[in-house]
């Protein structure tokens, strides 16, 4: 969570040759790049059927973990769970659900987000996965008002900055008299690893729009439009094409400017 945990989890790692990484989300794959490229070898341990189910479908998601194996030499075993860590002063081994035993010097968990409902339980303010609020962003009391990772707008705790960001802006607006609401919003994610240029973006697993498709090695590209508004979008191995994606996304380029790319 700080500089001095990455800073602890270095040092440690000099004297280290093996690594499991429970969780291949997005910055389970990022530590995962990172430990391998400080010399250990990586497995990567990922209870769904795909990496970043929230992020890519089947196909792109198929594409990624070809390219993380084979160009940055991770192992990544899918529809697995860890059941137990053995170690005594420091971890040394691995038990998998399927009875696998692997050797590890250090187990990194990247799974998921949990957000502090703490202060909101104690003032009796509704809670689910997070402290809930309404589109004004405010809670079970009109005069409290939450934002960010902690709070659950329309049964969704969103964990992204972009959404926190807007979500304050519209707390401070109503804090401040001027009605305005919050209807949620686009989910949009960059894979931090260099040289693997990922983005996604929206409901990209819809089939109410039309649906450009493009796959060639190493790359996968899927735009949706719907009465010419972007839906949904993945762009993996494409530099300025996610360029452009993130532009469209943002607002400040139209479709067209990405579907060139699928021409």
């Amino acid at each position: 969570r700080e500089v001095a945990d990455a800073d602890a989890l270095l040092k440690h790692c000099h004297n280290c040759e093996h690594a499991v990484v429970i969780g291949g989300g997005l910055l389970g794959l990022e530590m995962a790049h990172y430990l391998r490229t400080s010399g250990l070898q990586v497995r990567v341990v990922e209870h769904s059927e795909r990496l970043l189910p929230n992020q890519l479908d089947a196909r792109g998601s198929k594409v990624l973990m070809t390219l993380l194996q084979e160009e940055k030499g991770l192992e990544i075993v899918l529809n697995e769970n860890v059941n137990e860590i053995k170690g005594d002063a420091n971890v040394s081994q691995v038990i998998c659900a399927s009875g696998q035993e692997v050797p590890s010097d250090v187990v990194i968990i990247a799974a998921g987000i949990r957000s502090r409902v703490e202060l909101s339980e104690s003032a009796e303010l509704p809670v689910g996965r997070g402290i809930i609020v309404n589109d004004f962003m405010q809670t079970g009391n009109n005069d409290i008002f939450s934002a960010g990772d902690a709070c659950e707008h329309r049964g969704r705790v969103y964990g992204i900055w972009p959404a926190s960001k807007q979500q304050g802006k519209i707390a401070g607006l109503n804090m401040a008299g001027i009605r305005e609401s919050y209807n949620g919003s686009v989910f949009s994610t960059v894979l931090k690893i260099p040289d693997i240029h990922l983005f996604s973006a929206g409901e990209f697993n819809s089939t109410d729009g039309e649906v450009h498709l493009q796959e060639g090695e190493g790359s996968y590209k899927k735009f949706i439009v719907k009465d010419g508004k972007p839906v949904g979008a993945i762009i993996l191995g494409d530099p300025i094409a996610m360029v452009a994606a993130m532009r469209v996304f943002d607002g400040m380029a139209s479709t067209e400017i990405l579907l060139d790319h699928f021409k």
